[in-house]
């Protein structure tokens, strides 16, 4: 089961991110995301699994962070992540 999780400034997502559990992730993310500070660590390191939803859901909490003119910081990718990032031209978004 995936889950996002937040502890001083540091947004963890964890287990497997798939088109099952990403709707339930998302809206966790950003309900945390918005009681986040200021600059915020998205820790990526307890993701298990995932596919290209997982790396839209990144996408999508970039931008929210953007909105609320928040700095997410994005930590220990994934390889597979990595390698979608990287095919799909969005590398440099996830910095």
């Amino acid at each position: 089961m995936a889950q996002a999780s937040l502890s001083n400034n540091v947004l963890k997502l964890s287990g497997v991110l798939d088109h099952h559990s990403v709707i339930a992730v998302r809206a966790e993310a950003e309900r945390l995301l918005a009681e986040a500070g200021q600059e915020v660590v998205l820790d990526c390191s307890a993701i298990e699994k995932s596919n290209s939803v997982g790396l839209s859901l990144l996408l999508v909490l970039k931008r929210a962070a953007v909105k609320r003119q928040q700095t997410l910081r994005i930590e220990q990718l994934p390889e597979d992540l990595q390698q979608m990032a990287h095919v799909s031209e969005v590398s440099e978004i996830l910095v």
